[in-house]
């Protein structure tokens, strides 16, 4: 995330999350960045501060969450080159989740599994076993 919220600005979006629901909201945005947190169990999350293009990892992930606007506001973000990169730092069984977006008349979130997400992106990306 390259444009960080501040913690005034996050609680004024009313969500309209439970009590519990917004203490742990909060406490997700209090972490510290660039750090890996378990925040629930078996439950690990990091925040990068910095945009996608710029991301260099040698680590692989279970879950990415990918939270880019429609491809007409980010084209940069919709690229085969991304998707490609979200692949290779996704672990062999991982999930891709993307927030709601819509393309034309069809409104929808996203998940893919890795195996389509291969079948999608092209038969020369494979993940070891």
């Amino acid at each position: 995330e390259p444009y960080i919220l501040n913690l005034d600005t996050i609680k004024n979006l009313n969500f309209n999350l439970s009590e519990n629901n917004l203490i742990f909201f909060e406490n997700i945005h209090l972490l510290n960045w660039e750090k890996e947190h378990e925040v629930h169990h078996n439950f690990f999350l990091s925040k990068f501060n910095t945009d996608f293009n710029s991301f260099k990892t040698n680590d692989s992930y279970d879950i990415i969450y990918f939270d880019a606007f429609a491809p007409r506001k980010q084209p940069h973000l919709w690229t085969f080159e991304v998707f490609e990169k979200i692949f290779n730092m996704t672990k062999r069984n991982g999930i891709l989740v993307g927030r709601e977006i819509t393309l034309g008349a069809f409104t929808f979130c996203f998940i893919l599994l890795i195996p389509f997400f291969s079948k999608v992106l092209g038969t020369s990306l494979k993940k070891s076993s």
